[in-house]
């Protein structure tokens, strides 16, 4: 897969409607990706083992 994975501060509902357009894109937080509440590196290692690009995004309440 060669794609884009969205962080879980984008809801599912984003990646569905890209989808949709016809664009390679899986949420964090769609049940069957499970990386909801996962480190950054835990996400960022996932989409290395599964060739997607992440778009992880430090939230200004965030540490890191």
């Amino acid at each position: 897969m060669t794609g884009l994975l969205l962080d879980e501060m984008y809801p599912p509902a984003l990646g569905r409607r890209l989808r949709e357009r016809g664009h390679d894109v899986l949420a964090a937080l769609d049940l069957e990706v499970g990386l909801a509440s996962r480190s950054d590196e835990d996400v960022l290692a996932w989409a290395a083992g599964t060739s997607a690009a992440s778009s992880p995004r430090t939230s200004p309440t965030s540490r890191g």
